[in-house]
């Protein structure tokens, strides 16, 4: 067993948020729909979440909140297929409209589209402060005389008996 794949382990790494369709996908009894799968998936969580910078071939690239820059091998080695059959996969991805790539010097910088949809922006995903619940005020609910019934059918009621 792993000795990073704990409850802690887990409890204490970063989560994504991910589309459900991705996971029926990669339980599919169609290999081709796994495979799509298994790329967008691999595509997915290892894009940058925020704006970052990546070394290739010794130099530094700007990378793009929701964008992997990687080569196409480096892929097709990851998901353990044939760098043709990735290439098929990213096209694929490509006409679906998922993905956008483009070639710089032999690497392949790949967006997500809709990434800040998919994912959340990073307003979304920043901690928010509990609120505090409002207790009730005291007797509100204990004294029924304190109840107002101000154009409630009970109240209205009570209003014309009187």
């Amino acid at each position: 067993m792993k000795k990073n794949f704990t409850l802690d382990d887990l409890l204490q790494s970063a989560y994504i948020r991910m589309p459900r369709l991705i996971f029926k996908l990669r339980y599919s009894d169609d290999p081709e729909d796994r495979l799509l799968a298994d790329l967008y998936e691999y595509l997915y969580t290892q894009s940058f979440f925020k704006k970052g910078m990546v070394d290739k071939h010794n130099t530094q690239l700007d990378c793009q909140r929701g964008q992997i820059i990687c080569s196409q091998a480096e892929i097709a080695k990851c998901l353990q297929v044939k760098l043709k059959k990735t290439k098929i996969l990213i096209k694929e991805l490509k006409e679906l409209n998922l993905i956008e790539v483009e070639q710089i010097g032999g690497i392949s910088h790949i967006s997500i589209r809709y990434y800040d949809r998919l994912a959340g922006t990073l307003r979304d995903v920043v901690a928010k402060p509990v609120k505090e619940e409002k207790k009730p005020k005291e007797n509100q609910a204990d004294n029924p005389q304190r109840l107002c019934l101000k154009n409630h059918p009970l109240g209205m009621q009570s209003q014309n008996n009187n």
